[in-house]
């Protein structure tokens, strides 16, 4: 493909060239005689040349040249252009690394050795030393491939397979380096070195046709115009490409508008410039996923302040964001007015969609829906289909404002669609009307609930179940009115269930299923019907076990996985087989969990299994939708829990590992996503957890030191991750308990301090945490037993202090809690045994012992504790 190499200049207004005097020369070559030909790559040099010569540059342009032609034209630019302030020189076509030496390619280019092919090429560094002879000031702009230019298959952009692989192998690596020198010259790239970048399928290559849309912008310093081709290029291909920029030019700016005066879609560029690469990654799995565009992720993630949220969230946010671009993309375009304005502007609301540019999409949809508003009032002509279409562009707009993730402005423009659907009156009232009623109104309790506002849930929720139920139906219309009310009573249930009114919840669910199981009897064959009232075994089964009744939730969930079979059987052959397989993988996870509860862990496996066959089944029918790809991982993850509960540890180690493979594989395919490095490093902790319930220490060692490794380099760049450092606490306190069983003292307190450094950071955020501070005391009581198996019993003393106060701190908050009283006993002893404070410290642990053994709260193996802290006391010479 064709490597972009692009520049941007200082002084881009016309306005500046009468003080100062510029000269560009501008090749472009497509003509290859022995290597594949281009496209655009002529076309981009007259598009440059053009937007140049308005800049007020002396362009010199030339097209299809060989080595001593071209060499000619950078002669004659050197001597014609002898004295200008700024000096550019454009090049689009191919070029190569060659021995580390950048190298443009004439069209007699001859690929016949890497010798032949230095010999019959311009070494790049000959064009920056004409750029630094002619200029103060120099700017190269190379649109050159960053791909094999050696093809002879048909080109689909700039780039091919090699006509001599193996004789320019070990020295020719297609596309250009770094340049690493640039003083007084600026060099841009199309595309991020060892990257590829495309020719285009239009007139341009994106590189260019980014190049020559921002070349002239006014007020912002030259980095920053360069950022806009940056971004523009990376959003337009979905982020296969992205300029790269090395620049040895002073700082300068332009004195005219600042950044605020930009449009809303420049200032979304600069913005997106500034996102971190993992961030980036997150981005681009999410629109890939979701088969969108880059630009709307981007403007939700930066409006909402994605970056500060953890990982999880932010995806799940991302998730939502691009669920709602997909619907109301859709809805943009199903959609039609009558008014050929109305029509037009919400056209361009879904043209400004596609780019993030949000504001614009709601300053366009306002204007069609008061122009509607309008001719209601005034007019009073097509009341009821003005009406209806205003409703529509308020809905465009809530649906925009979910995409990027403003969820109380979305809520209010569902409001405003709901009200002049009321208008409308029962009477006249269409079946299309009811189900936009209903969505509205859903809409509204879904993001209040979201928003944590859940009286405005169970209203907006209960208002759409009045409407129904005081509806008439008319012909042909009841089963879809039961079909909602069935889905608003699961709202209404799910809502109760949130609120922790379980009672509730279950009345609600069953409500929905009665409607539902009534569809079914009416229609004993329906595949349709039968996955309705599974999903209301589902709700049911969810409640269950929300309250912790493992034997109904399992029979719920057992009769949801019957239905979703029969189903599936009646559908073989017509159906949707990946929603088919979704279905089957999601309702066997479910059963395999509650037979997990249940104590059946043989039961679960083979249901984790069963799972594991629609995951595996899905990733065949479509490769490239990763979710399918996490959805195997979970199983996998199961799967493992359940063969671990049967006792079948190996077993679980096998599948662990796979487990392992599959996070590697996901996490090597989006190598800026750290939370993807982390669950590697996590699966790398069950492994050795594993292994060392099967006795090999050695390799239970080795896992865990991996994931202490690899947790330790991503916490050191998100130390704020509070849940990882958690997690890696976990890990370092296993692999100290092992160090210990070997006697390694040393190297159990090395890995105890870590657990308790990052136990630590938990209970810094959360003071109060009981569960952070009882962990803090673990790890100073584990420090204290490593430095005594260590001989160091001094240091011993200060940790056993730690422990000691740690459990002071927690017995103040929990002053009845057996399990803190043992812990504090235990503290006391472990404090006197290493000298601090021994007479008093045995003395309060008797106390505790004795209470304890009264209460029966004393474990067996602890029986003799109150008789052995009475002999340590006598031997003080105290009473016990």
């Amino acid at each position: 493909m064709r490597f972009v190499f692009a520049l941007f200049l200082l002084f881009l207004t016309a306005g500046g060239a009468a003080a100062e005097r510029r000269v560009a020369l501008v090749i472009g070559i497509d003509r290859y005689e022995h290597l594949r030909p281009l496209t655009n790559a002529v076309n981009d040099a007259r598009a440059v040349e053009d937007a140049l010569a308005a800049l007020g540059f002396e362009v010199t342009s030339e097209s299809d040249r060989d080595l001593r032609r071209f060499r000619r034209a950078i002669e004659d630019f050197r001597e014609d252009g002898a004295g200008a302030d700024v000096a550019l020189v454009f090049f689009a076509g191919h070029g190569v690394e060659i021995a580390g030496s950048n190298h443009l390619l004439p069209t007699d280019a001859d690929a016949a050795s890497p010798e032949t092919l230095a010999a019959t090429s311009l070494p790049l560094e000959e064009l920056r030393d004409a750029v630094a002879a002619v200029a103060p000031v120099g700017l190269i702009l190379l649109d050159a491939c960053r791909n094999d230019p050696f093809g002879g298959e048909p080109a689909h952009g700039r780039g091919a397979g090699s006509l001599v692989p193996a004789a320019l192998k070990d020295k020719v690596q297609p596309g250009l380096g770094r340049v690493g020198r640039a003083e007084n010259v600026l060099f841009a790239f199309a595309a991020a070195p060892g990257a590829t970048a495309s020719d285009g399928t239009g007139k341009n290559s994106p590189f260019t046709t980014a190049l020559t849309r921002y070349l002239a912008t006014d007020g912002l310093e030259i980095r920053s115009v360069l950022t806009l081709v940056q971004q523009e290029v990376y959003d337009a291909t979905s982020g296969a490409q992205l300029p790269y920029v090395e620049s040895g030019l002073p700082k300068l700016f332009f004195a005219a508008a600042q950044r605020h005066d930009l449009p809303e879609r420049e200032r979304l560029l600069l913005a997106m410039a500034d996102v971190t690469p993992d961030m980036r990654a997150e981005v681009e799995a999410v629109a890939s996923d979701a088969d969108m565009p880059l630009a709307p992720l981007y403007a939700a993630l930066l409006s909402a302040d994605l970056a500060a949220r953890d990982a999880e969230d932010r995806r799940a946010e991302l998730r939502a964001a691009a669920g709602a671009f997909v619907k109301v993309r859709a809805q943009m375009r199903a959609l039609s007015s009558d008014d050929p304005q109305v029509a037009g502007l919400r056209l361009r609301a879904e043209e400004r969609l596609a780019v993030g540019a949000f504001a614009e999409v709601h300053a366009a949809l306002a204007e069609a829906a008061a122009l509607d508003a309008g001719s209601r009032q005034s007019l009073k002509t097509n009341l009821e289909a003005r009406t209806r279409s205003e409703a529509a562009t308020h809905r465009l707009a809530a649906g925009a404002f979910e995409a990027s993730l403003d969820y109380r402005s979305a809520v209010a423009s569902y409001r405003s669609s709901l009200a002049l659907l009321e208008e409308l009156g029962d009477d006249r009232t269409t079946a299309d009307d009811v189900y936009d009623i209903v969505h509205a109104a859903r809409s509204i309790g879904d993001l209040t609930r979201d928003l944590g506002d859940l009286p405005a849930a169970q209203a907006a929720y209960a208002d759409a179940l009045r409407f129904l139920e005081r509806r008439v139906p008319a012909a042909g219309e009841e089963a879809e009115l039961r079909r909602l009310i069935g889905a608003v009573q699961d709202d209404l249930g799910d809502l109760a269930r949130i609120s922790g009114d379980l009672d509730g919840a279950l009345a609600r669910h069953e409500a929905a299923m009665a409607i539902r199981k009534a569809a079914l009897e009416a229609r004993p064959d329906s595949p349709y019907a039968m996955r309705g009232v599974a999903i209301s075994h589902d709700y049911v089964g969810g409640v269950h076990s929300t309250r912790n009744e493992a034997a109904p939730a399992l029979a719920s969930y057992r009769e949801a996985l019957r239905l979703r079979i029969r189903a599936a059987e009646l559908d073989a052959g017509r159906g949707d087989a990946a929603e088919i397989a979704a279905d089957l993988a999601v309702s066997h996870f479910k059963v395999a969990h509650a037979l997990r509860d249940t104590g059946d862990a043989a039961g679960a496996a083979a249901e984790f299994r069963a799972a594991l066959l629609q995951d595996e089944k899905l990733i065949e029918l479509d490769p490239a939708d990763q979710s399918h790809r996490r959805s195997r991982i979970s199983t996998l993850g199961g799967l493992a829990g359940a063969l671990r509960d049967a006792g079948d540890f190996a077993g679980a180690l096998e599948i662990q590992r796979m487990n392992r493979d599959a996070l590697a594989e996901t996490a090597a395919a989006n190598p800026g996503i750290a939370s993807m490095q982390w669950d590697v490093a996590a699966a790398d902790r069950e492994i050795g957890m594993t292994l060392r319930d099967l006795g090999d220490a050695e390799g239970a060692k080795a896992a865990l030191r991996a994931a202490h490794d690899r947790k330790a380099t991503l916490i050191a760049a998100s130390p704020d991750n509070l849940a990882w450092r958690y997690d890696m606490a976990v890990a370092d306190f296993a692999l100290a308990g092992l160090l210990m069983v070997e006697g390694d003292g040393r190297g159990a307190f090395e890995f105890y301090d870590s657990a308790r450094n990052g136990w630590n950071a938990l209970v810094e955020h959360e003071p109060r945490s009981l569960r952070y501070r009882d962990v803090v005391g673990a790890a100073s009581e584990g420090m204290g037993d490593a430095l005594l198996a260590a001989g160091d019993a001094r240091s011993a003393m200060t940790a056993f202090a730690q422990f000691l106060d740690v459990e002071l701190s927690l017995i103040a908050d929990a002053p009845d809690d057996l399990y803190r009283k043992r812990r504090l006993m235990r503290a006391y002893i472990k404090a006197a045994n290493v000298g601090v404070g021994p007479q008093e410290h045995y003395a309060s642990a008797l106390v505790i012992a004795r209470e304890l053994a009264a209460a029966g709260a004393l474990p067996p193996q602890d029986a003799d504790i109150p008789r052995q802290l009475e002999s340590a006391l006598a031997a003080f010479g105290a009473k016990p």
